[in-house]
């Protein structure tokens, strides 16, 4: 399992006054890909023909592999912020987060 990001992070607005309220907004999302082997024992039979014309099989089992690779999409939320200068408020929706200038 893995996990491929592509997520931003913009500020509301290019510069701020003290006092006034940051906002800090993400965009994007993350992409989840499982792959999923599955091992599946199939029996066969081989004809074969000699050059004199006789014949025989083989018959045996042999086991086959195939792969499944699943990518599904997931939104993604902000948990917290980690600043030391400014104490940040997660908004429920989890996309912004506030704090003072």
């Amino acid at each position: 399992m893995s996990d491929t990001w592509n997520v931003t992070a913009a500020y509301d607005k290019p510069n701020y006054n003290a006092g006034d309220t940051i906002t800090l907004t993400i965009s994007g999302g993350d992409v989840q890909t499982v792959t999923t082997a599955t091992t599946q024992a199939e029996s066969m039979t081989i004809n074969l023909l000699a050059a004199d014309g006789a014949t025989t099989s083989i018959v045996g089992a042999v086991n086959v592999t195939t792969s499944v690779t699943t990518s599904t999409p997931e939104s993604v939320r902000i948990t917290s912020v980690t600043d030391p200068n400014r104490v940040w408020t997660v908004a429920a929706s989890g996309l912004t987060a506030t704090a003072a200038a």
